[in-house]
């Protein structure tokens, strides 16, 4: 029996304990990082959809404040027109 011999059969099950430790680690970081991807894309999809629903809401808000003052402007050059015609007759003799 050659002398290395005796010293390879000691560290074999040595060897074999850390590769499996090694594997058990390896899968275990392999499922936190598989699960974070997982969160992280729910989470990219939720901000996503909020953008979209934020920024529906800003037209939305934008559209009823222009109408706003677009019907303010023609009430108000209605009371301008209503003005100038009284103002008209006042200085026609």
């Amino acid at each position: 029996m050659p002398d290395w011999l005796p010293s390879v059969l000691v560290q074999f099950p040595i060897v074999v304990v850390i590769g499996l430790v090694a594997h058990y680690a390896y899968n275990q970081l392999k499922e936190n990082h598989a699960a974070q991807q997982r969160r992280d894309d729910a989470i990219h999809e939720r901000l996503a959809k909020l953008a979209e629903e934020s920024a529906a809401a800003i037209v939305k808000a934008r559209e009823a404040e222009l109408q706003f003052l677009r019907e303010s402007m023609k009430a108000d050059l209605t009371k301008l027109g209503k003005l100038m015609s009284a103002l008209t007759k006042k200085l026609s003799p």
